[in-house]
């Protein structure tokens, strides 16, 4: 059945729009081209050059971050910046599907081949102004095809947050202070429960360190951090 349905219902390459020779809606050739993530820090995910596998980077030596993990799936470039511009401004759903499925396909069998999954996810939310006016949380999306349970109502942004490229040292910080709140019922559960945080890009790190930090102050984790990209 599987082969007759792809025969009827072909893959297509949402990059290069011919048929896909693969089980996915990207062909073998643009998958090998895209910027696979490697060769960074376990804890951040920031890039390395030159350095062991599995070093922290002085960050994270120096002041350790409030999760345990950072896996990411590519470095934010092209065309991944396509896809995920595509998705975020063009209501592209189907690259959340693609690229959920790398990711999936990377937890299952890389991430977490001998480590519990986390209980469930937490996709980094939006400010309610900035979900309206783009219909969807892209980062929620995402977290659909992973086949976990989705932590929607959780956690609220209730500040909006310019963004993190524009700002630079302390200013970064104070942008991000007291942006978001934890449901109490959701505290109240997840206490001492592994959960993994979702965000699509990650560029400086701060958004996803505050996040955790918040969480980690009411008892929840350990924590992990999942993007699908990482700036770099």
């Amino acid at each position: 059945m599987p082969s007759l349905l792809s025969w009827l219902l072909p893959f297509t390459c949402i990059l290069c729009g011919q048929r896909s020779d693969r089980s996915q809606d990207l062909c073998q050739g643009c998958w090998d081209a895209l910027p696979h993530w490697h060769d960074g820090c376990p804890r951040c995910a920031n890039p390395l050059r030159h350095a062991p596998a599995n070093t922290l980077c002085g960050a994270c030596q120096t002041k350790p971050p409030p999760f345990r993990h950072t896996f990411a799936l590519f470095f934010y470039r092209a065309p991944i910046v396509h896809l995920i511009t595509q998705l975020k401004f063009q209501h592209a759903f189907i690259h959340a599907r693609v690229l959920a499925e790398h990711m999936r396909e990377k937890i299952l069998t890389d991430w977490y081949r001998n480590t519990p999954l986390p209980s469930a996810i937490l996709p980094v939310p939006l400010h309610p102004s900035r979900q309206r006016s783009r219909g969807f949380n892209q980062t929620v999306e995402l977290a659909r095809h992973l086949g976990l349970p989705i932590l929607v109502e959780s956690c609220q942004r209730r500040k909006p947050t310019r963004p993190q490229t524009d700002l630079k040292g302390a200013a970064r910080r104070a942008n991000l202070r007291d942006a978001f709140v934890l449901d109490e019922r959701f505290i109240q559960r997840y206490q001492g429960r592994s959960i993994a945080v979702l965000d699509d890009v990650i560029t400086t790190g701060n958004t996803v360190r505050v996040l955790c930090e918040l969480l980690t102050r009411h008892n929840i984790g350990p924590i992990d951090v999942w993007c699908c990209a990482r700036q770099g």
